[in-house]
């Protein structure tokens, strides 16, 4: 019984740990300020800034297959790969990609 206490304590001391690095390492995130325009039970109506998007239709069979390659067409873009060849100066560190998936088609953007 003893042993079990002490698996448990252990156990739930990591987690704090570790919730606590992950909170500490996307504070710094880039985050889009926003209003809250009204609250309801499962959801807000929001109102945010103008802010610029970059977005990609990909038709794939997979949505991994359809987000590993839309990534790599925005990230290519951002980084010179575009009619100008500049490279674009976007924050990418809060750049996890808003994927959504209708019928065949991954729509995505950073």
């Amino acid at each position: 019984m003893k042993t079990l206490i002490i698996i448990s304590v252990t156990l739930v001391g990591l987690f704090v740990i570790l919730q606590s690095f992950v909170m500490l390492s996307t504070s710094g995130i880039e985050k889009h300020e926003y209003k809250v325009i009204k609250a309801y039970d499962d959801f807000e109506v929001r109102s945010y800034e103008s802010a610029l998007f970059s977005s990609v239709i990909v038709n794939d069979t997979t949505y991994e297959a359809s987000s590993n390659k839309g990534f790599r067409v925005l990230a290519g873009y951002i980084f010179g790969g575009n009619e100008e060849g500049e490279k674009n100066c976007y924050d990418l560190t809060g750049c996890h990609g808003n994927w959504r998936q209708h019928e065949n088609v991954i729509h995505g953007s950073l």
